[in-house]
């Protein structure tokens, strides 16, 4: 610590500090808590959510990939639940951290400033004369750089002492819980990014399956569009032959000019043919109806691939955000252990006796400093309070494109 700038930086927020929690005002922070909050509360994770999702009907047949499509989303929702409860969750907790030091560090800060301004200088003839904190400061520091410093004076450097120690083992706990929580994410063995890196290749597995069978020049929906063709082919023919059958039964009467047995053929045309139209317009109705049925099969297909397509395209993105978590965690760890290491080298001079533990420190400028590290620290547990308050409540999104659009949107 024989660097003077040292004692600043050890009660003044750094600007790692405000590096590493600004993590949770990031678009790449908001890309992840809606990521994973859909993953847990809105992806078709059952049978019955997979069939809302594709609006299909009670009777429609479910095929084996959507199965396996459900189960993809079921491990997914499981990362997004561990997401929540090892990392979201505990980012917000590095925030509170910093919230919670502002209110100690504020606290020993004005008992620090107390303990100066009690100090008396002798020679003082009046109360009204006494000089402000920071002279009392400096005269303080004068005493004890002396060979024979007062009773009084080395009380108050152990108060000064005493009063450090809560400051440097919050510091260090917060150290610890921030490389904890990088840990945690990066761990090979069980780390949040392995096991969503997993999940990405599981989904990248499927997709080449699914979109050869089920994609629009896949072999399901190729089948489908020649079904299509022929019940069309079909329509128009049982269409053409609907159109000669009513023009027959729109001339007919005109057998009634047959002498004898024009009434008789005019009724043996009119059944024959009527009948013959009602099986032909039952027949039409029948192909309508398939045609709606296949149709609709391929529109289900197409939800399905586009929903799961987009799913699976959002992968990249939020493992890259989660893997950019890791240095700016290791960046908040570092800034509280340094806080730590100085406030201890602080702690160390005051608890060394002897007039040579204070040479070559900067100590008249302290009473300042610890001024404007109230105001720093004021500052920055401001924008962390805020973090906590709104950086675990993503928008709720309701499909995947809105899912899309919450992401890439900016923190107000």
């Amino acid at each position: 610590m024989s660097d003077p700038a040292n004692s600043t930086n050890a009660f003044t927020p750094s600007a790692d500090i405000y590096k590493g929690i600004s993590v949770l005002s990031s678009e790449d922070w908001i890309g992840l808590t809606t990521f994973f909050e859909s993953a847990v509360t809105d992806n078709p994770t059952t049978t019955e959510l997979m069939r809302a999702m594709l609006g299909m009907q009670k009777q429609d047949a479910f095929r084996p990939e959507f199965s396996e499509a459900v189960e993809l989303f079921v491990t997914l929702k499981g990362v997004g639940q561990k997401f929540k409860a090892d990392v979201q969750d505990k980012m917000l907790t590095l925030a509170d951290d910093i919230v919670q030091y502002n209110d100690v560090a504020a606290t020993t800060y004005e008992r620090l400033i107390e303990l100066v301004d009690r100090f008396d200088l002798e020679g003082a003839p009046t109360p009204s004369a006494e000089p402000a904190v920071e002279a009392k400061w400096k005269a303080l520091v004068k005493v004890w750089e002396s060979d024979t410093p007062s009773g009084r004076s080395e009380q108050i450097k152990r108060n000064f002492s005493s009063a450090l120690e809560q400051l440097i083992e919050d510091a260090n706990a917060r150290s610890v819980r921030a490389f904890a929580l990088q840990n945690s994410i990066l761990d090979n063995g069980n780390g949040i990014l392995m096991r969503l890196n997993a999940c990405k290749t599981a989904f990248n597995g499927q997709k080449q399956k699914f979109t050869t069978t089920l994609g629009a020049e896949g072999a399901a929906n190729q089948k489908l569009k020649a079904a299509v063709e022929k019940l069309e082919n079909d329509l128009k023919a049982l269409r053409r032959k609907e159109k000669d059958e009513v023009i027959v039964l729109s001339t007919s009467p005109a057998y009634l000019a047959i002498p004898l047995f024009g009434p008789l053929i005019l009724a043996g045309v009119d059944i024959g043919v009527g009948a013959d139209l009602a099986v032909t317009r039952r027949k039409i109705a029948e192909k309508v109806d398939e045609v709606r049925t296949i149709q609709a099969t391929m529109a289900t297909n197409e939800r399905f691939i586009g929903y799961y397509n987009r799913s699976n395209d959002r992968f990249d993105s939020i493992s890259k955000s989660i893997e950019d978590l890791g240095p700016k965690l290791k960046t908040l760890g570092e800034a509280w252990r340094a806080i730590s290491a100085d406030l201890g080298n602080i702690h160390k001079v005051l608890s060394t006796t002897g007039r040579k533990s204070l040479q070559g420190e900067n100590w008249f400028s302290l009473t300042v400093v610890l001024g404007t590290a109230k105001k720093g620290w004021a500052r920055v547990a401001g924008q962390a309070d805020h973090f906590r308050r709104f950086g675990g409540t993503p928008k709720k999104a309701q499909s995947v494109d809105q899912l899309v659009e919450l992401a890439s949107k900016k923190a107000a």
